[in-house]
């Protein structure tokens, strides 16, 4: 499994609403909870998030993540399924 550290990019299919407003929720394959800010927009959609922490937890591990651009833009970086 590959380790999530700040700065490094992950991709995974969003599927709630955070508890926070802009929020999203997503799990990587090992069952790790990533939380992305301003995404809600984005349920359903896989895409490329850029880590900003992360955390363990007594229940396991939790990611922040927001959003990667492409180049110097703010569009998300949608992945073919």
């Amino acid at each position: 499994m590959r380790r999530s550290t700040s700065g490094s990019a992950r991709s995974t299919r969003w599927l709630k609403r955070g508890r926070d407003s802009g929020q999203a929720i997503g799990y990587l394959d090992d069952g790790t909870m990533v939380v992305v800010e301003e995404a809600d927009h984005l349920l359903g959609d896989t895409v490329t998030v850029t880590v900003t922490n992360a955390l363990q937890t007594s229940t396991g591990r939790l990611i922040f993540a927001r959003v990667a651009g492409n180049g110097d833009t703010d569009e998300p970086r949608h992945e073919e399924s």
